[in-house]
């Protein structure tokens, strides 16, 4: 679906005329799509849900301008998302905004215009007006139509993205058939009790983490359309031999096991082990190079599926049962690409 653009008020360029007043609808209907917004970034600096109204009838003031501004800085760029409290880069996200417009600049990275924007990055004010800044301070002024106008034009820029999810960051964690039970190896590790060990990453944490208001952050219930997705893996100390997998059950990581995926609610794998008919869904085998990318593509359906909620947000790695894990430890990195976009109404 195309992104399209409906305000209350607005001309065929879906501007409020220069003289004419701004109302109050103006205002709510700019924040909505900057919330929106937000969640699809996962909510940077905590902005979510934006502590701005107005109602029928109301004066708007350079605070209302204000805060609308102060709204579209929290969305460029996006930062890094954590899923642990904690900061461990084990699990991450990293979210940026792209540039839609067809011609030399699309899917230019957009970055603040506090620097010269580098190979394939578009400054955004630069994309908006032309020029560093917003267009004049709203101050103790008459709001004026330009205050309404230029925040349009950025919600518009701001409808196609880019995650990239990584697990396995930062090292330590690793895969053997020595190694004990127990090890944390993101976001998820079970073993059999001998050498077999399989390990989930992704997650509902991952992708679907909640907004504490009933709904999500991140990609799920946000109306995107996946454009594409590519995964990476990368092993750290030897060449493996793996299987790629959609884990189609809703792992606990706080509770699980070789025989369990949700050992608090006593629910069980078809299959111990979790590559059973029910459980999981074989997407690729790989061999893979030590120090070296493999790149997988063809995930865009399942990425889709998973940004709408219809199927669990989780993979797994499971050794080629005829080699299994090597001897010596073996970290594996992960990266997944998804390029997204925003489906619009709503705005």
């Amino acid at each position: 679906m195309s992104y399209q653009l409906s305000w209350t008020h607005q001309d065929a360029n879906g501007h409020v005329q220069p003289g004419e007043p701004i109302h109050a609808a103006d205002i709510v209907e700019l924040r909505a799509a900057i919330d929106r917004r937000l969640k699809v970034v996962f909510d940077p600096d905590h902005r979510w849900p934006m502590e701005l109204d107005a109602a029928a009838g109301d004066w708007i003031s350079c605070a209302h301008i204000e805060a609308i501004r102060d709204g579209f800085a929290a969305l460029v760029p996006a930062a890094s998302y954590f899923v642990h409290d904690a900061g461990w880069w084990q699990d991450s996200v990293w979210a940026r905004w792209l540039c839609p417009r067809a011609g030399g600049d699309e899917d230019k990275i957009i970055v603040p215009d506090a620097r010269p924007p580098g190979a394939g990055e578009l400054g955004f004010f630069a994309a908006v007006n032309g020029g560093e800044a917003w267009t004049g301070s709203p101050a103790g002024a008459f709001p004026a139509a330009v205050y309404v106008n230029e925040p349009r034009d950025a919600t518009l820029l701001l409808t196609r993205g880019r995650y990239i999810f990584r697990a396995g960051d930062g090292g330590g964690a690793a895969a053997s058939k020595d190694l004990p039970e127990g090890l944390w190896y993101p976001p998820a590790v079970a073993r059999d009790g001998n050498d077999e060990l399989h390990s989930w990453f992704g997650g509902r944490q991952w992708l679907w983490p909640t907004d504490g208001a009933g709904g999500y952050l991140g990609p799920r219930g946000q109306g995107l359309t996946v454009r594409s997705a590519t995964m990476r893996l990368l092993p750290e100390g030897r060449d493996l031999k793996v299987k790629l997998w959609h884990c189609r059950r809703n792992v606990n990581p706080a509770s699980f096991s070789w025989t369990q995926f949700d050992a608090d609610a006593g629910l069980s794998w078809s299959t111990p082990g979790g590559t059973g008919a029910g459980d999981a869904t074989q997407l690729a085998s790989l061999d893979l190079v030590d120090s070296t990318w493999t790149e997988l593509t063809g995930l865009t359906p399942l990425l889709q599926q998973m940004f709408d909620g219809d199927i669990e947000p989780t993979f797994m790695l499971t050794p080629d049962e005829d080699t299994g894990w090597p001897d010596e430890p073996t970290h594996v990195q992960v990266e997944l690409v998804v390029d997204f976009d925003l489906d619009g109404p709503p705005l």
